[in-house]
Parts: structure tokens; C-alpha cells; sequence
């Protein structure tokens, strides 16, 4: 993670979002690391996002496949929480509320939100 982080600032986008998205990863396989995931690693791969926007599709493709399995009412244990991170920290809260008002009537998987 600290690796990353001082690769971005290095401008080696590339290979911090590489570190990032491992580290993110990793991460699942570690239940008390979902804190961790949430704040402490998603904030500077966040910043990263907006000087480097593959960083941005890593993020949005990270939370569309947690949106995925909530609303088919199959969540793996933390993607209620990485899905709200996730949001919260892109600034979506628009996106929030759609895929809420959207999947009250469409789903019983977002009895989980």
C-alpha cells in the first residue's frame, strides 16, 4: 500500500494503481482488513483516480461487482460495506440512491443496504 502510494506521487501511475488494486484484492482474504480497505487504502487509490483515470474503471469496476452480487442477494461477507465505501468515496451518492430506489422494487438483495 505504502509502496503505491509513493509511486503515485512519483508520477508512476501505472504501477501504483497496479499496487493498488492488488493490495485491494489481497485484502478480501483478510476479514479484519475490510477496515483498512475502506479508509486507510481507499482514499489515496481515490486520489489517484483523479490524476490517473484507469484508476477511476478499477474503482467503478471494483464496486459494480459488489453492486452486482447485492442486488442478486448473494453478497460476499463485506461488499455491503465496500459497495458504501466505495460510493461515499467517488462522491456517487446519486448512484446510491438510484440503485436503493430501484432495487426496492426490483430486488430482495438490497434488503442488505
Amino acid at each position: 500500500m505504502y509502496r503505491a502510494e509513493r509511486l503515485a506521487k512519483k508520477g508512476h501511475y501505472e504501477e501504483a494503481l497496479q499496487g493498488y488494486v492488488t493490495v485491494y484484492r489481497d485484502s478480501h482474504k483478510v476479514s479484519c482488513w475490510s477496515c483498512v480497505r475502506n479508509s486507510f487504502l481507499l482514499s489515496p487509490f481515490v486520489d489517484l483516480a483523479h490524476d490517473y483515470p484507469p484508476a477511476l474503471v478499477a474503482l467503478h469496476d471494483f464496486r459494480d461487482e459488489a453492486e452486482k452480487r447485492i442486488i442478486a442477494g448473494h453478497p460476499e461477507p463485506d461488499d455491503v460495506l465496500d459497495w458504501s465505501a466505495l460510493t461515499q468515496n467517488l462522491g456517487e451518492y446519486s448512484h446510491a440512491l438510484t440503485v436503493y430506489c430501484d432495487g426496492q422494487s426490483k430486488s430482495a438483495g438490497l434488503r442488505h443496504l
